[in-house]
């Protein structure tokens, strides 16, 4: 392949140097390098997406938010809640979501390999509510248990490349924080 010639290799972009496309051609020339983007990239694919993890109560002292699910995403396996794809009507449930007491503001705590409901966000309680009817129901009588002052709803649309989870466990931080 002939050798693509440039005047300039970077370019100052608001003070700071930066690299162009010309530059950067030439980054991917070198075997070694390629390899380890392409090895980078195939790892990446390999990285699993969150699941609901269930822990049978809370621990003590540790925050639970419950949340009210309506969404047109499809319904799956108990431990995915619903996954990316439409279903042909909407769907809803009810989840209890467990906030470890040594929560951090502005992050969730992710559990890893194995759930440890003392330092990580876990559902304790995930419930379908059949029909608009019963979750409005539902809502109605959870409204109810609060105080006057307290009673506010917050609708949370999730972002484009949220799994379900994600979203869950954002909004159970949100309201926890």
């Amino acid at each position: 392949m002939g050798k693509v010639q440039t005047a300039c290799c970077t370019t100052a972009h608001r003070g700071k140097r930066v690299l162009s496309a010309t530059k950067a051609y030439f980054v991917f020339q070198k075997p070694a390098r390629r390899l380890t983007i392409l090895a980078l990239l195939l790892l990446a694919g390999c990285v699993a997406h969150r699941q609901l993890d269930y822990a049978t109560a809370p621990v003590n002292n540790a925050g639970v938010e419950q949340i009210f699910v309506a969404t047109t995403r499809l319904k799956t396996t108990p431990d995915q809640a619903f996954d990316a794809n439409r279903a042909f009507e909407s769907a809803y449930a009810e989840f209890a979501v467990s906030i470890p007491a040594s929560h951090a503001s502005g992050t969730i705590e992710w559990p890893g390999r194995k759930v440890k409901p003392g330092t990580d966000f876990v559902t304790i309680k995930a419930n379908e509510i059949v029909g608009a009817t019963r979750f409005r129901s539902a809502l109605n009588a959870a409204f109810a248990r609060l105080p006057a002052g307290k009673r506010d709803a917050v609708v949370f649309v999730h972002g484009f490349n949220n799994t379900f989870v994600e979203g869950l466990y954002r909004v159970a931080q949100l309201s926890h924080d």
